[in-house]
């Protein structure tokens, strides 16, 4: 310690008193990573780097693993880490995410996560707020999306009309090679626009493209700006080498180019007899009269926010879902087999697949559920976040405003529990009667009070989109190339790398 005063004097020329507060500054900051609030009456994990945490693991592209194998490591399902200067534990069991993130004590939202350049840029709408907003907004979306078709006929309906658009762009392909992962994207989110605006958009549309390319874009951006945004000082480094500003200049011109018009024209026509979309409802509720005792959050910024988390959240997972299942039906050919059969046994090939089949598709649910759970695409979910006070959780004391992490990835393939997690069987979830077996191990849609909002859409649009394809077309690996990897891609949800396929048609 007396070499570093020296130094310290020496190089920056500073007094004696202040040469001691900065050495006790930089002691303090170290001893608070090392031994965090107490570190007896926390979970036990890596000591952290002083400022920086245990960055590394966050930065590793297979952290999910990592963070598994460090719990393995430590025995214990419940770990402690550090992003930056936010701590967090991580759990592994299914049993205690259910106790977790059932806690009303638990259901909260660090805002510190995406404050600073991120502010009002990064899920500022439904899901990373907290409190009477965040129950008031996450009531009304939910009521609202079930008014206009969620969960039955209506938007049934609409993802049978966008497989029709879709087909249409596969037919130009003419049984040659492509990568899907743009049509899939088009397809979904055209089904979150119909619900949001009142309408498609054509797939040739100049506009609509642009958006989906920049959106395509911030599932990348959006890992480093995260990552960027909770390492002190990095808004001072030359560049943009977390992508921070190539995010929210991407943000802007998605807001420009389709947001701001599309409310814009929806305020001009608003018509209180005809309200047919999300925007029209949250109009509407807008101009109620408040009760200024009730605070409320109706506002034409909150209703931007609501539109871009939608987006975010409702196009990229579902979207990357359905690339694992067609990459699936390259890598298991026997498993797409049974699935065509099943689908033309029950369904035909006059008509398309609708909800109503599936209880009569065992094979086909089984092996939709088995590509979420051994193909994990949040593998570790938004962090819930505990209040302002000390919160105890098992043999735990946590310290106020505890982020915490769920790994569906270890979940998902806990050996414990699935035996053999490392095969692709969808025979796991058929009963010995024949039928569809749910397991609610298989934590694709997060459990609890914060649950998935659109998750009854996101099954009806993966069942859909799936029986509809493969009831037309076969799932072919084009000649002359190897097997496409099914290594993950971290993002805002975690896909496969880019492939092509080619869709035979019956």
């Amino acid at each position: 310690m007396s070499l570093l005063y020296n130094l310290l004097r020496t190089i920056i020329n500073i007094p004696g008193w202040l040469c001691v507060l900065l050495l006790g500054a930089f002691t303090w900051t170290i001893w608070r990573y090392i031994h965090p609030w107490g570190s007896s009456h926390l979970p036990p994990g890596r000591a952290p780097w002083p400022l920086l945490g245990n960055i590394s693991l966050r930065l590793n592209k297979t952290n999910e693993r990592r963070l598994w194998e460090t719990s393995i490591d430590l025995r214990s399902y419940t770990i402690s880490q550090w992003l930056g200067p936010m701590y967090m534990i991580v759990l592994h069991r299914y049993e205690d995410i259910k106790e977790a993130f059932s806690k009303d004590e638990f259901s909260g939202r660090n805002e510190s996560l995406f404050k600073g350049p991120l502010n009002k840029y990064v899920f500022s709408g439904l899901f990373n707020v907290e409190g009477p907003r965040w129950e008031e907004q996450r009531k009304f979306t939910i009521t609202t999306l079930k008014e206009f078709g969620l969960g039955r006929n209506r938007i049934e309906q609409t993802i049978q009309k966008e497989f029709l658009e879709l087909s249409k762009e596969i037919a130009k392909h003419n049984g040659e090679a492509f990568d899907m992962k743009h049509l899939l994207n088009t397809c979904v989110s055209n089904i979150i626009c119909s619900m949001v605006f009142g309408h498609r958009f054509n797939y040739t549309d100049k506009t609509f493209q642009r958006m989906m390319n920049l959106m395509g874009e911030n599932t990348v951006n959006f890992r480093r700006a995260i990552i960027g945004s909770m390492i002190p000082g990095s808004r001072f480094i030359p560049g943009d080498p977390f992508c921070i500003k190539k995010l929210k200049a991407n943000i802007d011109e998605i807001r420009r180019m389709v947001i701001v018009p599309e409310l814009k024209a929806h305020m001009e026509n608003y018509d209180p007899n005809s309200v047919n979309d999300y925007i029209d409802a949250f109009i509407k509720q807008m101009r109620k009269p408040q009760s200024e005792e009730t605070e409320t959050w109706f506002t034409e910024d909150q209703l931007q926010w609501n539109i871009e988390d939608l987006f975010a959240a409702g196009t990229e997972t579902t979207a990357t879902s359905l690339r694992w299942v067609f990459l699936c039906m390259l890598h298991y050919p026997d498993v797409q087999t049974k699935v065509r059969s099943e689908i033309h046994r029950v369904v035909g090939k006059e008509r398309l697949p609708s909800m109503h089949d599936k209880v009569n598709m065992p094979y086909t649910e089984a092996t939709l559920v088995e590509i979420q759970r051994a193909c994990t695409v949040t593998s570790l979910g938004p962090p819930h976040c505990s209040f302002h006070e000390p919160t105890k959780f098992q043999d735990y004391i946590l310290p106020p405003r505890t982020n915490i992490f769920a790994n569906f990835y270890a979940v998902n393939n806990d050996p414990d529990y699935w035996k053999d997690p490392e095969k692709f069987r969808p025979e796991r979830f058929i009963g010995e009667d024949g039928k569809f077996k749910k397991d609610d191990h298989v934590m694709t849609f997060s459990v609890g009070k914060r649950s998935c909002i659109g998750e009854s859409l996101a099954k009806m649009e993966l069942f859909l989109f799936f029986t509809c394809v493969l009831q037309r077309y076969k799932v072919v690996q084009p000649e002359g190339v190897a097997l496409p990897s099914m290594d993950r891609v971290p993002g805002i949800a975690i896909g496969p790398k880019p492939y092509k396929l080619r869709l035979i048609k019956d």
